[in-house]
């Protein structure tokens, strides 16, 4: 699958972020990953996550659209979230979560 065929956005607060961390080429992986496995991808935004109930740093959310699943249960994040961990040392892996959102099929 192409990785073009997807709008790809990146916030500046997200891409500040990244540039701080050193990860950029670990982004460019995960995004690559993220348009070659996610079913009905739509777009990705990758934005900066504030912290939130634990910890005190900032993630970054890699929010990948996608169109209504063909089931309840869409494995995408699960599956995605394995890859991670299987992929990165934990030190990247603690920075990046991946995020689905659904819209509807005949959004509009």
């Amino acid at each position: 699958m192409n990785p073009m065929a997807f709008p790809i956005t990146i916030t500046p607060e997200a891409a500040a972020r990244v540039a701080e961390l050193g990860m950029h080429a670990e982004l460019d992986r995960m995004l690559e990953h993220t348009c070659q496995t996610v079913a009905g991808l739509r777009a990705i935004e990758v934005q900066l996550a504030l912290p939130y109930d634990t910890g005190d740093e900032t993630s970054i959310l890699i929010q990948a659209t996608i169109v209504d699943p063909p089931r309840d249960d869409n494995p995408s994040q699960r599956e995605w979230g394995a890859w991670k961990v299987r992929t990165f040392r934990p030190e990247v892996c603690r920075y990046f979560v991946l995020l689905t959102v659904v819209e509807p099929a005949h959004a509009g």
